[in-house]
């Protein structure tokens, strides 16, 4: 039973689910069956983490893999076990079955608060002191984080590549795709947008002006004027990156939405760019469901560059061998390319001339193709071995079972 976000319409969802399959496909020493469990549908309260839920497990599976989805996140709404698996505390002892949590992730940004934290504390240990669970994080600094969260250290949580490197594609004709251009896909970030985009704004709110001031004269960090400033500032930048990049190449533009939060973004930075660029730009199918992976990344893997925001735009480019410019904008974004050895490739959102700082990377990506692809290549070798580490354990565990 593979618990993973199979009905939900971020496709980044897609590489986790297909990356993880494929490596448990190729590294088990039996070829598993993966039933798909909705994980969503839980998260939207269709489906209960209840006494069904574990009987199912027993009695319809080998095993319950637990996909590397996003799963701490600090609602409120998961009081039983603090995240978003919220089986009550006093059923993880009913469950029978081998449990593989693979590569789980976190998503909170430092001013948001942690909700249930004891009850994550508990469940964790609980789960840490199984002998019949395995437990693994992304290498993305959830480890870390967790320690820093709640205190907890443990030599059990052990730390996996994130699995949408290791996304499978099927060869398949794109329409947005033209032959004799250079085809450079953008995938923007709409998530979480007063967050990501209001750090700046929040450094310059915090600033005190000379001389002092009285607190009520402070502005909020959630300033709506500061976010949406940074944020516009941004969106000009990358889209004058752009221009100079279709002065430069004969370029055919691709906006990828992997998100329907990311629509209203690609179109805002459509109506920035020069009008001949406009002219070139294509955008590829938005809110396609998760069983179009496959499809949905082949277009990644044909295309000439990738500049990408989002951690599934970012992270399977390595895999496929696409050069890429991660625009990163939160701390997992960061640990992971620092993780694969790649941090040079990347250009920070609150970088100083951010849009310079595009066009130069993207730039050498498209001058030197073949360098590029050799370097992700590379990593991608060092990350599949340590994938082939953990699912040894993996296959351990369930030949015990």
């Amino acid at each position: 039973m593979h618990l993973a976000n199979h009905g939900g319409k971020n496709i980044g969802n897609a590489a986790l689910i297909l990356g993880v399959e494929s490596l448990l496909t190729e590294d088990l020493p039996v070829e598993p069956k993966f039933l798909e469990e909705p994980w969503d549908l839980y998260s939207r309260h269709e489906l209960h983490f209840d006494e069904h839920f574990v009987e199912r497990i027993n009695t319809e599976s080998d095993a319950l893999l637990v996909g590397g989805a996003v799963a701490f996140d600090g609602s409120s709404m998961y009081a039983n076990a603090g995240f978003r698996l919220d089986l009550p505390l006093e059923l993880w002892d009913r469950i029978e079955r081998p449990v593989v949590f693979y590569g789980l992730s976190y998503r909170r940004w430092p001013t948001w608060p942690y909700h249930h934290q004891e009850a994550l504390r508990a469940t964790l240990g609980r789960i840490l002191d199984s002998e019949t669970m395995l437990f693994s994080v992304r290498n993305d600094g959830t480890k870390e984080w967790l320690a820093e969260l709640l205190g907890l250290r443990s030599e059990r949580i052990h730390v996996v590549p994130d699995p949408g490197v290791f996304v499978s594609t099927e060869d398949a004709w794109h329409p947005e795709l033209e032959a004799g251009k250079l085809n450079v896909i953008v995938a923007p970030n709409a998530e979480d947008e007063m967050a990501r985009y209001g750090r700046a704004a929040r450094k310059r709110s915090l600033r005190v002006p000379r001389g002092g001031a009285e607190l009520r004269d402070w502005l909020p960090v959630s300033s709506s004027w500061g976010w949406r400033e940074s944020r516009a500032g941004f969106l000009r930048e990358l889209a004058t990156a752009l221009g100079r990049l279709g002065a430069d190449h004969d370029l055919n533009l691709i906006f990828c939405a992997h998100d329907v939060f990311d629509i209203g973004m690609c179109y805002e930075l459509f109506w920035l760019l020069p009008e001949q660029l406009r002219h070139r730009t294509v955008f590829a199918s938005a809110s396609l469901s998760n069983g179009n992976g496959r499809y949905f990344y082949d277009l990644y893997a044909k295309a000439d560059l990738a500049i990408a925001m989002r951690v599934h735009s970012m992270n399977p480019c390595v895999g496929l061998g696409t050069p890429v410019v991660p625009v990163v904008s939160q701390a997992r974004m960061r640990a992971f390319m620092s993780d694969a050895g790649l941090t040079d490739l990347t250009v920070d959102i609150d970088e100083p001339g951010v849009g310079d700082a595009v066009y130069r990377a993207a730039s050498r990506a498209l001058a030197s193709p073949a360098e590029s692809r050799s370097r992700l290549a590379d990593a991608r070798a060092r990350l599949r071995a340590g994938a082939s580490g953990f699912d040894a354990r993996v296959a351990t565990l369930l030949e015990a079972a």
